[in-house]
């Protein structure tokens, strides 16, 4: 056997492309991970989305207290709402839901509260459940 047939090691050519593909590769990744990160939310404004949420969630429980139970609204989404409903800039609370007979109970009614960015993503979204007792 001849010197050059039992060598069985990677030449310099093959470590260098295997190099810039793996470095390509990698390269691709650490893009991919970067924009996945910009495009979520950061960890303050899903504090401050889940405050208003929550804000709102026991404006609306008090509601239920003034307005019949039967027939809860919110008076946010009227033609003037008062102070209460005003948001700071960048965040919108889509119209709650309420749904009444919640777990088939009459005296139950659930209302569910979900706070958006400007550009559609969900920030938080919490429940209440107010009963009629």
């Amino acid at each position: 056997m001849s010197l050059r047939a039992r060598q069985r090691g990677a030449t310099l050519i093959e470590l260098i492309v295997f190099l810039v593909i793996v470095g390509i590769a990698a390269a691709g990744v650490m893009e991919a991970l970067t924009q996945a990160q910009s495009g979520g939310a950061t960890p303050i404004q899903i504090l401050e989305a889940t405050k208003l949420a929550e804000s709102r969630l026991e404006f609306l429980a008090g509601q239920s207290e003034v307005q019949s139970f039967a027939t809860l609204t919110d008076p946010c989404a009227g033609t003037t709402p008062p102070p209460v409903c005003q948001l700071p800039p960048g965040y919108q609370i889509a119209q709650p839901t309420v749904v009444p007979d919640f777990g088939k109970n009459p005296a139950l009614t659930a209302l569910v509260v979900q706070v958006t960015a400007p550009d559609g993503r969900v920030l938080a979204t919490l429940t209440d459940v107010v009963a009629e007792y």
